[in-house]
């Protein structure tokens, strides 16, 4: 979406320890929010802009209306039924019509990783936003409905065996999401494959790192040659690991060039470039423009 060269960026990306709007404590490790999705989206007037919370994984199931979703690089337009899955380290905006309902989840990342740690070892999920438009018989909206409004009552009540039945209803509910991306989108590799397991763990530390360690350092962590690595990210992702950091550190600093009021050199330093002036040649590198033409670009 193009932004009007009036406004007044900020300064910084918005970022909510907790829900969106709510700047508290960081929630604990066994946090969990469950909510309407029309609640809080009604409240903000139905557009809720870009945003980080750092430490939350968010689960949204879209049931009726439709709606625009904004990430770091595209806007996307979506009609219900839909279901997306958004680690936190995904920036992410909705602008939803006022005939939107459904049910948002949000908890704790480690949490989310505790319950999940063998859906995780087999896929990719929770790494990058996953987005579910197809449901089949098996896994139709009402199933997700009537999970949900479980998964609800559970969170409201005070019954005994609570994190039990939380747990339960929280791994099925990510297990059908799973296998409707599988069933969507398979995986090039084998799953539960020893590359896979290095081509996630690369993915998370890539992710944790930014800019500043090589390929060569984030292989060592990996246990595994540079060499070893990139052979792995060929066969699954079709690119290099070199290619894929420069992929990640072009998306942030897109990201920060478009939702925030940072200086170039500002954004250079956080993105652990040594100089303005290396950022500058990267990002015109990689895309045409120099830093500065892309912001005035996406603002015009």
């Amino acid at each position: 979406m193009k932004r009007s060269s009036k406004s007044q960026e900020p300064k910084e990306l918005g970022r909510f320890d907790g829900i969106y709007g709510e700047r508290l404590a960081r929630p604990d490790s066994d946090y969990l929010f469950s909510e309407l999705l029309e609640t809080r989206s009604s409240t903000f007037g139905w557009d809720i802009k870009p945003h980080l919370h750092p430490g939350l994984t968010q689960f949204f199931f879209v049931e009726e209306g439709a709606f625009d979703f904004f990430e770091a690089e595209r806007k996307t337009h979506f009609v219900a039924p839909c279901v997306l899955l958004i680690p936190s380290t995904a920036l992410h905006g909705f602008l939803f019509s006022d005939e939107v309902r459904g049910h948002v989840l949000s908890l704790e990342e480690a949490y989310f990783k505790e319950i999940n740690q063998e859906i995780l070892s087999l896929s990719p999920a929770g790494l990058s936003i996953m987005i579910i438009t197809e449901f089949n018989e098996n896994y139709n909206v009402s199933g997700f409905k009537s999970l949900l409004k479980t998964l609800d009552r559970e969170w409201k009540l005070n019954e005994p065996g609570k994190p039990y039945m939380l747990r339960a209803c929280l791994q099925t509910l990510f297990l059908m999401t799973y296998r409707l991306q599988v069933r969507n989108e398979p995986i090039a590799e084998e799953t539960g494959s020893p590359a896979l397991r290095h081509y996630r763990k690369f993915l998370a530390l890539m992710l944790d790192r930014g800019g500043r360690a090589s390929v060569k350092e984030l292989a060592e962590e990996l246990a595994i040659s540079a060499v070893q690595l990139n052979r792995i990210c060929k066969r699954i992702s079709g690119k290099s690991a070199g290619q894929l950091q420069q992929q990640s550190l072009l998306a942030e600093a897109k990201k920060y060039l478009t939702y925030t009021g940072y200086s170039v050199s500002e954004i250079a330093y956080l993105l652990h470039f040594e100089y303005p002036g290396y950022f500058a040649r990267f990002f015109r590198k990689h895309t045409g423009l120099s830093p500065k033409a892309y912001r005035s670009a996406e603002k015009a």
